[in-house]
Order: C-alpha cells, then structure tokens, then sequence
C-alpha cells in the first residue's frame, strides 16, 4: 500500500522552476510533471532553460498546436488520456484554462474520482485589461463547474475569479515555484551574455 498521494501537474512548457519543484515534492507526493512543449521551441527562451528533465517530468508527444485566435498557443495531446490511465493520480492539477487537453484531462478526473486544481494568471484581454465574466468565461466555468480549487499567482487575482467568473470559494492565492527569480535576474544575464546561451541550470 503506497503512502502518498499520485500528482500530476500538466503545464505548457517546461521550465526550470517547475523541474525542481516536482523533484522536491517528491517528498509529499508520488509527483509527475508533464509538458506540452520543450523550451526548445520556445525561441525567447535562452539555452540555460534546458536541463535534465530526471526521472519525473517528461514532454507529451505528440502534441497539435494552435497558433491563431482564441486557441492561440494551446495544445491538444493525443496520448494524454492513454497516460492518465497508466499513471492514474490521485489529484490532477492543470496550468491554465483553457487549454483543449487541460479541460480533456480534468473532464477524465472528475469522471474518475479524482482531486482536480487549476493554477492559473490574470485573464487579460489584448490591451492588457482585466477580463470580465464574458461568453468565453461562462463557457469555461461550465467546463470547469465542480472543480475543486482554482490557485491564483497574486491577491489582486482573487477577486477576478471568485467573483467575475464565478469559481467562489475554490479560489485561493498560490505562486509560481521561483527559488531561481534572483538568479535569472542577475545582471550578467543579459542577452548577448555568454551564460545565457551556453550555462545550463541542474
């Protein structure tokens, strides 16, 4: 009889922050994070984002990406619901709304009994303004109606989705894993600097 919870936490792209952080919480949890997109896609990422995934995150293939309109940078993996069957957590915890598979994998954990959280920024419209509870907004919260949590990354973010979309109590503060912030805002890390090209993080 295993003694920890399994969590999964499904985000878009990788990034070292979140590597160390599921192997730190390996001490609480039976814990996997697994990526839609390599940082080596990600071209405003420098090659110091690259580093030994270990042995519990890992990159989805394949992965149909969106690049235009609503769904611009979403993701839609076509082995996903194979994976949750095998890992089979206990809790599924999802970076951000509205990506396709995002609301594919809570659909599967709540049809099975599992502890759902979604972990997510300020909704932002294209002037950089707060989102009120519009048609996209209402969509979404049907989709997500019964989840269990909502972490927002600021206090100023609560009162955007408990009251303008409508989650309530589900929402609480959270922040991103960032032991490494002073790090990468060191000032020889500028862009022409060597480190940023060539000193990965392990």
């Amino acid at each position: 009889m295993r003694n920890r919870s399994k969590l999964l936490f499904l985000s878009s792209c990788a990034v070292p922050q979140q590597i160390k952080f599921c192997n730190a919480l390996q001490k609480y949890f039976e814990a996997e994070f697994w990526f839609y997109e390599s940082p080596e896609n990600n071209k405003i990422r420098g090659k110091f984002w690259l580093t030994d995934f270990g042995n519990y995150c890992k990159i989805l293939k394949p992965v149909l990406f969106f690049k235009s309109g609503f769904l611009s940078h979403k993701y839609w993996a076509f082995s996903l619901i194979k994976e949750l069957k095998i890992f089979n957590p206990d809790i599924v915890m999802l970076g951000g709304f509205s990506i396709p598979s995002n609301i594919i994998a809570y659909r599967w954990a709540k049809k099975n009994g599992k502890k759902t959280i979604v972990f997510t920024e300020r909704s932002r419209n294209q002037h950089g303004v707060l989102r009120g509870g519009g048609a996209i907004w209402r969509l979404l919260h049907w989709f997500y109606r019964d989840v269990d949590m909502v972490m927002v990354t600021a206090e100023d973010v609560v009162k955007q989705f408990r009251d303008e979309f409508r989650f309530g109590e589900a929402v609480v503060v959270s922040r991103h894993a960032a032991d490494i912030d002073a790090y990468l805002k060191h000032p020889l890390r500028g862009k022409n600097h060597p480190i940023l090209t060539f000193s990965p993080i392990v």
